[in-house]
């Protein structure tokens, strides 16, 4: 299922935007992108995927217009979600895969926006941020809760790894709340990252409004945003503060 969105902007800005599509799944981490792509205006198309296996971790093309192992062989290698085909009208599209690597491109394109900071440092501390989520939370904390089979074989393995994860998760989201605390500011590219992440500690039973509410008063503020509530619309999976 493709989606193409033109969004209002300069002529030359519309003749040098790189020709953007992205791959996604609806309520996954690829919302987080979905979400930055709204806000900085461009361009773009998305095409729709999902589960290809009772699982999860795998993706086709939900109108079956291609499958998992097309998708692995052509965009990603992985199969996973996201991904992003970066093109222009002269040149074959590159892909770019792994969170911190897509968002800090894409807030590239509109630097005077300063999404992912200002100077070379701010910009290393976004990166910084991105990989955290996505390798500690993400990837250690949620992989382990939802796809134990990476880290372990066998069912009492992977009991041990489920286990394990909620205070993975935990210990991050402290972090999460305590960094949040000291930095403030204004909302940036970590901050729609970090509302995935709010989303799916909710959808665990996670209390966090009651646990974390500086996060949670940031991601009221991040809800907020048009951009959010677009994507949020768009994906079908409701907003958190109404």
């Amino acid at each position: 299922m493709h989606h193409e969105y033109s969004q209002p902007q300069t002529a030359k800005r519309h003749q040098m935007a790189p020709h953007l599509t992205l791959y996604r799944a609806n309520g996954s981490c690829s919302l987080a992108p979905h979400i930055l792509l709204h806000e900085l205006a461009l361009p773009f198309t998305t095409i729709l995927l999902k589960p290809a296996s009772p699982g999860g971790g795998s993706y086709a093309a939900a109108d079956g217009s291609f499958t998992h192992a097309w998708y692995r062989a052509n965009i990603n290698p992985l199969g996973l979600v996201p991904a992003l085909a970066v093109g222009t009208s002269t040149t074959p599209a590159v892909i770019v895969t792994e969170m911190p690597a897509i968002l800090t491109y894409l807030a590239s394109l509109a630097p005077e926006r300063g999404l992912a900071g200002v100077g070379e440092l701010e910009r290393a501390g976004t990166v910084a941020w991105c990989a955290w989520l996505s390798g500690t939370l993400h990837g250690i904390g949620f992989g382990g809760l939802w796809r134990p089979g990476r880290f372990a074989e066998g069912v009492e393995g992977e009991r041990m790894v489920v286990a394990r994860a909620p205070e993975t998760i935990r210990g991050c989201f402290e972090r999460v709340e305590l960094r949040l605390g000291e930095e403030g500011g204004e909302v940036a590219v970590k901050d729609f990252y970090l509302y995935v992440f709010f989303r799916w500690g909710e959808q665990i039973g996670m209390p966090m409004a009651e646990r974390y509410p500086r996060y949670a008063a940031r991601m009221r503020v991040v809800e907020g945003r048009e951009s959010v509530r677009r994507a949020v619309g768009v994906e079908g999976v409701g907003l958190l503060f109404g």
